[in-house]
């Protein structure tokens, strides 16, 4: 099959670069694409920590090819990595190839997919396979998907395949089913018109010959889940609970217990205001295909974060790792508007938005009840603090002054263990962060925006600080001519560094270019080491100096 599917897309690959106009107008079909390569010139800089590179260059590059006619499509993508960028995963490096390749038909009643394809079951608490570039994460099916849609609001779903290692694939063997029923289009009298009732439940097996000479590991891991969604006139409330059998690994110190995991998230949207709240209790829910994977390699979930993606500079230093094993979390989340017509002008012009979270994780208390077996407490006493892990409070405040003037500036307070969260033997630290920034409109689609930042990094225990860990401030000017130029320059400065050697500036700035569906961006940088997290999966980028460069598009 994958020889035939290669033929076909090489035929494909090949005839699009002659043929895309003709096609994209006749009965042949149509062909899309999009592509993007990102490579770096590295400079070697011992006082930050930045690495001498021998190839000078690294890069990153990939392009999608997309055909389809009718119900039929099919595509490949192109991946090269010569030499991976740094702190990308080393799998990639000196690699290239086709690493994504399918063929899909689709109907009203069916969906079949053979080849390489991306699923996900409810929150993707028991499976999830997805890519995410920046982090170089990418767990791609490859086998057979079919989906099932036997009435209206009925969707059934079963695949087979294995989890995308590198340009390889993992050793397990991934089994899953799963059903999603929208009970008020199945039954269509049966809710109110406002009401959407949705439930769903899911199965996944992975199947691993055991590989220990000492621990009696099972071959057949099994996992569950079942959730419901409900949304009625302004309240949503999402929820689901999952199990799995045990399934020892270095990644939870070889326990037998079994996993399970259960998340809740409720909103409510009026008039100029809204409100979140969210809980989440994770047990021993680390699942890959390979037990022998590394890091994220051949993961088979996704566990939903509730903290707080910022994007603001400086507190990106301490962003929060989903910790697999055991957390109970929760998060709430509020906005206001003030109206214009408020006392003290405080509404602004049009009015001022005042967005509040609030967010805190804890490990589980356990109790060892015999050899590689634990009892956990189902959740924790969060005023007595016992096992923090880490804690968010901020505050976002947002207003225009006047018709060319919009100004930004809030608070950020960050409570980090960096011994769970990034490894042992570092300390506890508390983060605070106070912002602003003011776009100032010189004409229509032209814009200098200013910013600040400064954090203030303390430690519980001194004897444990890092060297990067001191205090920092940050500026940033922004001008922007839209929407095709964008240039910004910026510098940080690590003046709270134990090490007098190591206050230093992080500098940079940046060109981008944007035309319709094309984007370049060139740029120069002295970069500071640090976690890179995205939705609660983390990779550590270390250190560098260099110019950059950038190129997407699609057609």
């Amino acid at each position: 099959m994958n020889r035939f599917l290669l033929c076909i897309l090489g035929v494909i690959f090949i005839g699009s670069f002659n043929v895309a106009t003709v096609f994209s107008q006749t009965d042949f079909g149509k062909i899309s694409g999009n592509f993007q390569m990102e490579a770096q010139y590295y400079n070697p800089d011992s006082i930050i920590g930045a690495p001498p590179v021998a190839e000078k260059i690294l890069s990153n590059s990939f392009a999608n090819i997309i055909y389809k006619k009718g119900n039929f499509t099919a595509g490949m993508r192109y991946e090269s990595y010569r030499n991976a960028l740094l702190g990308y995963p080393e799998g990639f490096s000196n690699q290239s190839g086709i690493a994504y390749r399918f063929a899909q038909f689709s109907s009203d009643e069916f969906d079949v997919t053979v080849g390489n394809f991306f699923e996900q079951f409810g929150t993707g608490m028991i499976f999830r396979s997805y890519e995410n570039r920046p982090l170089g994460f990418d767990n791609a099916m490859e086998g057979v998907r079919v989906k099932f849609r036997p009435t209206y609001g009925l969707e059934m779903t079963g695949l087979i395949g294995k989890n995308r290692l590198y340009f390889g694939l993992g050793q397990g063997i991934v089994r899953g089913f799963n059903v999603d029923a929208n009970v008020g289009d199945m039954f269509k009298d049966l809710l109110p018109a406002d009401m959407v009732l949705k439930i769903g439940g899911s199965a996944v097996s992975k199947f691993e010959n055991p590989s220990s000479a000492t621990l009696n590991l099972p071959g057949n891991v099994l996992a569950t889940s079942a959730r419901v969604n409900f949304i009625y006139d302004a309240f949503s409330l999402e929820s689901e609970f999952a199990y799995k059998v045990n399934d020892p690994t270095d990644f939870n110190n070889s326990t037998f217990n079994p996993g399970n995991g259960a998340f809740l998230q409720a909103s409510y949207v009026g008039e100029g205001y809204g409100f979140t709240f969210g809980a989440k209790r994770i047990d021993n829910m680390d699942m890959r295909s390979q037990r022998s994977s590394l890091l994220f390699e051949t993961a088979m979930n996704f566990l939903p974060p509730l903290t707080k993606v910022h994007t603001r500079r400086l507190p990106t230093l301490y962003p929060y790792a989903t910790q697999n094993n055991g957390e109970f979390g929760i998060q709430g989340d509020a906005f206001f508007v003030i109206p214009e017509d408020a006392p003290l002008g405080l509404g602004g012009l049009n009015g001022t938005t005042v967005n509040v979270n609030y967010s805190e994780i804890h490990g589980l208390d356990t109790v060892a009840t015999g050899d590689l077996r634990y009892e956990a407490d189902f959740g924790v006493d969060f005023f007595q603090g016992d096992k923090l892990y880490f804690r968010d409070f901020n505050i976002d405040i947002e207003t225009y002054l006047s018709k060319k003037v919009k100004i930004n500036f809030g608070y950020i307070g960050i409570t980090y263990d960096q011994g769970v969260i990034e490894s042992p033997g570092k300390s506890m630290l508390n983060a605070h962060t106070i912002y602003g920034d003011l776009s100032y409109t010189l004409a229509r689609n032209n814009t200098i925006r200013f910013e600040a930042q400064h954090m203030s990094v303390s430690h519980k225990d001194l004897n444990k600080v890092q060297p990067i860990n001191g205090s920092w401030v940050m500026g940033l000017v922004e001008y922007s001519l839209a929407p095709s130029f964008f240039l910004s320059a910026w510098n940080e400065y690590n003046y709270g560094n134990k090490d007098e050697a190591l206050r230093q500036n992080y500098y940079g700035s940046q060109f981008i270019y944007v035309k319709e569906s094309n984007r370049l961006t060139f740029g120069y940088s002295r970069q500071r080491a640090g976690i890179l997290c995205v939705g609660g999966v983390c990779r550590f980028v270390p250190a560098s100096n260099g110019f950059s460069l950038s190129l997407t598009g699609s057609f």
